[in-house]
């Protein structure tokens, strides 16, 4: 059965209120409120995509999900940074979490910058089995 959860980009953590079983596939889906758009300070952003404005990449490297943009939706099991990964990158191919707990997600940013974050989303999570 599908799980649905509102994201909000401020939120350094967002607590979706699943929680994943180890080795139970998944995939996500997510829709965009339209009143209230996913935006880092005054830049609209794609959850997927991120952005990677030239004034924020000096600090682009301390970013909780590395190697990836800006505003990219993560998630990690529990909080747990050292679970984190892209979460739409699951959209049409499953995700095989190594181990159960719940999934927290978060607009990817540097810790201490979610205060100029905008916006929210619908994601949905979708057990494959």
């Amino acid at each position: 059965m599908s799980h649905t959860s509102t994201i909000r980009a401020r939120n350094p953590w967002n607590d979706t209120g699943f929680d994943f079983e180890a080795g139970c596939a998944c995939r996500f889906d997510y829709e965009i409120d339209p009143d209230e758009p996913w935006k880092d300070f005054y830049q609209n952003c794609d959850p997927v995509l991120g952005h990677n404005a030239l004034l924020a990449r000096p600090l682009k490297r301390l970013c909780r999900l590395p190697g990836r943009n800006y505003f990219v939706l993560a998630g990690c099991i529990g909080r747990d940074l050292a679970t984190v990964f892209a979460v739409l990158d699951y959209r049409e191919i499953d995700f095989l979490p190594a181990r159960g707990g719940r999934l927290w997600v978060f607009a990817n940013d540097v810790p201490g910058f979610y205060f100029n974050n905008f916006g929210k989303l619908r994601l949905t999570i979708h057990p494959q089995s």
